[in-house]
């Protein structure tokens, strides 16, 4: 009954709706509630979050386990909640957002965080030198291994 209800409304009325219950998840830090489409929410743990990727009109939210949510949010606009709400999260890149806490190891010379074995973002080379006193206490792995040499480095 709500779904065609809402449906009713023009596109206008749809973000205002969006706003608006956007603002009530914001009141809860723990845990966020993701607009997926028009009445479609999922629920994510916010320190289940391992990085977020901004994009020109979405973003893709990568939780821990792997699992991508592509959401119709402004990067600004989770930018400003995950800033204002808990200090883990750190603007790593210009459209990257990541949980400190839940990074594991780094690699200078392929320009990659790591999260766990199978989740990774790469970053540029200038983030990288920018956030790697912060990740000092961390193993950059890059020293593990011997990379073939490429030309014009």
């Amino acid at each position: 009954m709500v779904k065609g209800f809402v449906r009713l409304f023009t596109g206008r009325h749809n973000i205002d709706i969006n706003k608006e219950i956007c603002g009530l998840v914001k009141s809860n830090n723990s845990m966020i509630y993701l607009p997926l489409g028009v009445n479609d929410f999922e629920p994510v743990a916010v320190n289940k979050i391992a990085y977020v990727e901004g994009f020109s009109s979405h973003i893709n939210i990568v939780v821990i386990d792997g699992k991508r949510y592509d959401s119709n949010l402004q990067f600004k606009e989770m930018h400003d909640f995950l800033d204002n709400c808990r200090r883990e999260f750190r603007l790593v890149d210009k459209k990257i957002i990541a949980n400190i806490n839940l990074i594991q190891s780094f690699d200078v010379y392929m320009q990659r965080v790591y999260f766990n074995s199978n989740l990774h973002v790469t970053i540029r080379g200038t983030a990288m030198r920018r956030i790697k006193s912060e990740l000092s206490h961390l193993e950059d792995i890059g020293n593990k291994f011997e990379y073939a040499p490429v030309r014009g480095r």
